[in-house]
């Protein structure tokens, strides 16, 4: 937007800002972290006053998990959880004082569920620029909020979109202080004009049979994972949430074949699958997948699923990151697998 093109509201809004503009920084990543480019989500301007001491993420925020709020007639502290890049999860807060109502307001996000929307109102409070309310709107069409005082008229409003996944701000530690906030966002450059940290696509394992399988968009956390196994893997099927918050269902990769039933993994909210393993052997005349596991951040082992029993196989082994989705190639059965990792 063009200083012409910011309406006589608008201007009023960004007065009270005070701080800097949105911006997208593009870094090269760790060496652990294959030497992939990774992009920062967009720090967006921050609403409220200029006192206070400033607070921030630590890392690359992916994903936003919890948020809790202390208020009165002012916003008191902020607290949130949130995902890191690399596969930590990580608290900030409470940004705040002491004050406010006794008790908290907790909001839990979902699996798939993200804050989308951010709304409130800034004003003066014992002599200070703060923030006065907060309300929060998520994927799932809940509304949070809002906390602290909405009966103020000397306020100045502001409303923020997108796919929040951390806050920054300044905050004090006097009681009833408040704090400055803005919102990180993850987003493809087609949703909210932000930008998204973009997975590294390993190498797959296995044999180079099959029709060319991969995800659709930009994936950034996995959900689910669906296995068909009897002496090889016959099938697979996974659940990921794309950068545009979209959840996608990609598989069943391979044939119909199997045992009956499915091995079915389901992951928790701050659960991610951060090793896979298996074999690569001949079946049929083909090279495919012989044998799967999964280990997960929760320590929790998930297989051997098909035939670990054949000698005449090659093991491998993926891991380091989060891994957020999968590409392969498979035909009859599953001919090969890859990672997606954050």
């Amino acid at each position: 937007m063009s200083p012409s093109q910011i309406s006589s509201k608008d201007d009023v809004i960004f007065k009270t800002k005070q701080l800097g503009m949105a911006m997208a920084n593009y870094y090269r990543g760790c060496p652990n972290y294959r030497r992939c480019y990774v992009v920062q989500p967009v720090k967006n301007v921050q609403s409220g006053g200029a006192e206070g001491a400033i607070k921030d993420v630590i890392g690359v925020p992916i994903r936003l998990e919890s948020i809790t709020v202390k208020s009165g007639q002012v916003i008191d502290s902020l607290k949130f959880t949130y995902t890191a890049t690399d596969g930590k999860t990580r608290t900030r807060g409470p940004w705040g004082g002491q004050g406010g109502y006794p008790g908290n307001n907790e909001i839990y996000l979902g699996p798939r569920e993200y804050v989308r929307e951010v709304s409130g109102t800034i004003g003066e409070y014992e002599g200070q620029i703060v923030v006065r309310s907060l309300k929060f709107v998520t994927s799932n069409n809940c509304t949070y909020g809002p906390y602290g005082d909405q009966m103020n008229e000397n306020v100045t409003p502001f409303y923020s979109f997108g796919k929040v996944v951390g806050f920054h701000g300044r905050s004090g530690e006097q009681k009833q202080l408040g704090m400055a906030m803005a919102n990180y966002y993850h987003g493809r450059p087609n949703y909210h004009g932000c930008y998204v940290a973009q997975p590294t696509k390993n190498v797959q394992f296995g044999g180079a049979q099959g029709a060319i399988k991969d995800v659709i968009g930009v994936p950034i956390r996995l959900e689910s994972i669906t296995i068909k196994s009897g002496q090889v893997i016959d099938s697979l099927q996974f659940t990921y949430t794309a950068a545009d918050g979209r959840t996608r269902t990609r598989g069943p990769w391979g044939g119909q074949g199997g045992y009956p039933g499915s091995h079915e993994i389901c992951l928790g909210p701050r659960e991610y699958v951060m090793e896979v393993s298996g074999t690569i052997g001949e079946y049929e005349g083909q090279i495919v997948v012989r044998s799967l596991m999964f280990v997960t951040s929760n320590n929790c082992t998930y297989g051997p699923y098909g035939d670990q029993m054949n000698q005449n196989v090659t093991p491998f082994r993926s891991f380091g990151g989060k891994v957020v989705g999968f590409h392969g190639r498979c035909g009859e059965y599953l001919n090969s697998i890859g990672t997606y990792t954050l």
